[in-house]
């Protein structure tokens, strides 16, 4: 099995920002989930 993270990949990262904001609701999603963050609040880890 191969552990190798595709998502340490600049490549990578930026294809899937490119087409993030044409994935459905996506968009929606991040705003829901930003506005129960405190505003206090200065980094987020994203498991």
């Amino acid at each position: 099995m191969n552990n190798i993270s595709i998502w340490t990949s600049s490549e990578n990262a930026l294809c899937y920002l490119g087409k993030a904001d044409r994935i459905l609701h996506t968009t929606e999603e991040e705003a829901l989930l930003l506005s129960q963050v405190p505003k206090t609040v200065k980094r987020i880890l994203d498991l």
